[in-house]
């Protein structure tokens, strides 16, 4: 395989992200007018290095301080030596919480390795170790502790994993974007290094 693109410049490993559109936004122009502008949503399939047989679409937020994984999903596969998942001492008298899609979780610290899938095909990008948030015990709300008709309904909550920029699975990566086959797509890659590119925390376009 020829290590030198067609512009003479080293090949790169790169994935491509899941990108679709949800919906628009109006904002003002320049010339006093509106204008709409697409919303996108970006998706990531990840593994964890132990079994990359087994994959999750998780969804990107720009606003997440740190990695979250949903309970339900990440349970059993921790506490040996061989599971890919590794807890934290929890020094408090009581697991700490947070709130995220209208629901709120105790949570524990871990570790975990995890590698990116390409959307569309079996490429990857090596794996990085990512410290995150682990969700355990949902916390009902008084009104959801009421019963209607002997049960409960609870709100559905979180169903996915959350990837953060910083510190995660795309430190010392960057974001490529570029316009897609119409005026309302966009395509995305995650890539391990470019020439022109800059850090994952700003985007290149």
């Amino acid at each position: 395989m020829n290590p030198l693109n067609n512009n003479g410049r080293s090949r790169v490993s790169r994935i491509r992200l899941h990108v679709f559109q949800i919906g628009s936004a109006k904002i003002p122009n320049h010339s006093g007018g509106i204008q709409e502008i697409p919303l996108f949503r970006t998706f990531a399939v990840i593994s964890f290095s132990n079994d990359p047989s087994k994959r999750w679409r998780s969804i990107l937020d720009t606003g997440s301080p740190h990695t979250i994984f949903p309970p339900g999903l990440w349970e059993g596969m921790e506490g040996t030596d061989s599971a890919p998942i590794r807890l934290f001492e929890n020094h408090w008298d009581s697991r700490p919480t947070l709130t995220i899609a209208g629901c709120t979780y105790e949570y524990q610290w871990g570790e975990v390795d995890i590698v990116l899938h390409d959307c569309r095909t079996e490429r990857t990008l090596p794996a990085v170790r990512v410290i995150g948030q682990f969700l355990t015990r949902r916390i009902l709300t008084p009104k959801e502790h009421e019963h209607h008709n002997g049960t409960t309904t609870p709100r559905r909550g979180l169903n996915h994993i959350v990837l953060a920029l910083s510190p995660g699975v795309f430190d010392g990566r960057y974001l490529i974007l570029r316009p897609g086959p119409t005026e309302n797509e966009c395509d995305a890659w995650v890539q391990v290094d470019h020439p022109d590119a800059m850090p994952f925390t700003k985007v290149v376009l």
